[in-house]
């Protein structure tokens, strides 16, 4: 299993298979990797391999947020383990139950103004915006079945 997966990954750029072995030698050395890690790797590939839902500058992140009817800001650092764990289970989380909220994400590591401009002092950070307004924020400790509670309601009022 592990060859197989090695060679499908290795299909993209280094350092995607590069961060894929580490997750998977940190989870092989406790014990088999449930389905659902599976699931959290495919998640976070996707992410790494779309750039798209990156941005560089203040003014992309105020761009999209004004130009995308939903759209959640995940805000986290390079160093944040919590950020990284979290990350593929929101991104699935939208992809399955609300596919219409676009997807974008800030590395204040790379975007140091973003923490003044949109007040973020704790890692990971959530921020979900409909129609330019921000409906709320989550940080810190985040639950992704109490996020998709709090998500069902504004979605259900703008896109059903």
């Amino acid at each position: 299993m592990e060859l197989l997966l090695f060679i499908i990954l290795y299909t993209g750029d280094g350092a995607l298979l590069l961060d894929f072995f580490v997750l998977f030698l940190k989870k092989s050395r406790s014990k088999a990797p449930s389905p659902s890690w599976f699931d959290d790797v495919f998640y976070s590939l996707m992410y790494n391999c779309s750039m798209e839902n990156r941005v560089k500058t203040i003014e992309d992140i105020e761009k999209q947020i004004n130009d995308s009817p939903a759209i959640l800001i995940y805000i986290s650092t390079e160093g944040c383990n919590v950020c990284r764990e979290l990350k593929p289970k929101i991104m699935k989380l939208l992809d399955s139950n609300f596919p219409k909220i676009k997807f974008l994400y800030i590395n204040l590591d790379e975007i140091k103004k973003a923490t003044g401009r949109l007040s973020v002092f704790a890692v990971p950070t959530i921020l979900v915006y409909f129609e330019g307004k921000e409906f709320f924020r989550e940080g810190r400790n985040l639950g992704t079945e109490q996020f998709r509670e709090k998500l069902e309601r504004p979605y259900s009022l703008f896109f059903e």
